[in-house]
């Protein structure tokens, strides 16, 4: 890697899960007792429904019972500490998003009353006018007759057509105006309104501190909750890249992403090996713990996957042209020569292990008595994620090509008229 340092390298502290663990439904899989809370329990369930407002108080206060029973250093307040600061991460994303969907219904209608010409709008506009005084003078005439004047006096109120022919006017212009400023700053303005926002560092912090504790206890290996914060580490870290990406500190992301990686792998070989353990040992076993191993599997090869993803996402967001270096440790992670190549690689590892998903998904559905429950659309989720990166490496393919036969043709053109590259360069501009 030329002195980079091996991106898939976890920290010391980091432990491998052991052979002895099998599947999640392992008694050894004991989580803490605060998971178990029906108010942690309704937090979760209104993340997964999308209000995250109501999870973010919830948490909040499960944080404050948690460090006064069980101290700011337990698996209780490590636990919350995670969902608090994820809660109040994706609440933030839903709401700059509903702020992002109605700046585009707005843009879109601006955008449509553009198109309607100036005359049209005039020529609406003076048949309402029209409209209104043959109304007032058949009222008017009503009036009349009833020897009453003060409705038609009323009737008769109403603006004179012109001012309503200006105010169309200035409406469209208006709409012209701002249309092009809100198409080209939405993404700007977006961005710096999450890097302004006081919860996202809030959110970090707390997801900081809840690796932190997992991270110690994780080196106890007589640790009852070991296979359980092993599962939790790369769910922690994958959180921790999520923020860290809304930042734009691409590099610190791509560490937390990839120090994730080590553990999906290893549990997709834990569950491959429990599956192929129970088809040639226990033949006669019954169909629902085949169904619960499969699905763990499925569940662990499609995390795998998005883990790869993740990293390729990553290196890819990093600024080009220089070495990628986290922040507060200034480990080079990949050289800026080798960036992309790191980045296919992944998206390679990814691929396959879609692959692989997919035929596993396939089989599973096969049988036809198995509930996939969401994984189907998770798997599909994955699949177009990947697409994405693929994507991202053609475009970027095509611009080096380009830029090669530039570079060419600027050769060629220089041996044929005799001048220095530089001479020629110089000439141009």
């Amino acid at each position: 890697m030329n002195g980079a340092t091996n991106i898939n390298n976890t920290s010391s502290t980091s432990r491998s899960i052991t052979a002895t663990t099998t599947t999640t439904s392992n008694h050894n899989n004991a989580a803490p007792n605060m998971t178990l809370d029906p108010r942690f329990l309704a937090a979760r369930q209104m993340m997964q429904a999308g209000r995250t407002d109501g999870a973010v108080d919830m948490f909040a206060t499960l944080i404050e019972e948690a460090i006064a029973k069980h101290l700011d250093s337990s698996l209780e307040a490590a636990v919350c500490f995670y969902e608090y600061g994820n809660a109040l991460f994706r609440n933030v994303m839903n709401s700059h998003m509903e702020d992002d969907e109605e700046q585009e219904a707005a843009a879109a209608v601006s955008a449509a009353a553009s198109l309607i010409p100036a005359s049209d709008i005039k020529a609406a506009a003076a048949a309402a006018a029209e409209a209104r005084l043959q109304l007032s003078s058949v009222q008017s005439a009503a009036a009349a007759d009833d020897g009453d004047s003060k409705p038609a006096a009323k009737i008769t109120a109403p603006s004179a057509p012109p001012v309503d022919d200006d105010d169309d006017g200035k409406e469209e212009k208006k709409g012209d105006d701002k249309q092009p400023s809100n198409t080209n700053d939405a993404t700007t303005a977006a961005v710096a309104a999450i890097l302004d926002d006081e919860d996202i560092p809030l959110a970090l912090e707390m997801m900081e501190n809840a690796y932190a504790i997992l991270e110690e206890k994780a080196s106890l290996r007589c640790n009852k909750n070991n296979e359980w914060m092993q599962r939790q580490m790369p769910r922690v870290l994958q959180g921790l890249g999520d923020v860290l990406r809304e930042l734009n500190r691409m590099a610190d992301a791509a560490d937390a992403y990839s120090r994730a990686l080590p553990y999906r792998e290893e549990f997709v070989q834990i569950a491959a090996g429990a599956s192929s353990n129970e088809n040639t040992t226990n033949a006669t076993a019954s169909s629902s713990l085949s169904t619960t191993a499969s699905l763990q599997q499925l569940e662990d090869r499609r995390l795998l996957v998005e883990a790869n993803v993740l990293v390729a996402e990553a290196l890819l967001g990093c600024a080009h042209g220089h070495h990628v270096v986290t922040s507060e440790t200034n480990d080079m992670l990949v050289t800026a020569d080798e960036r992309v190549d790191y980045a296919r690689g992944y998206y390679d590892k990814a691929r396959d292990e879609l692959q692989e998903t997919v035929y596993l998904l396939g089989a599973m559905a096969a049988q036809g008595s198995v509930d996939l429950g969401n994984e189907k659309e998770n798997v599909c989720l994955a699949a177009t994620l990947l697409m994405g990166v693929g994507e991202t490496l053609a475009a970027f393919d095509e611009e080096t090509t380009n830029d090669n036969d530039n570079n060419g043709k600027d050769k060629d053109v220089s041996v044929e008229t005799g001048e220095p590259p530089a001479a020629k360069k110089a000439r141009r501009t």
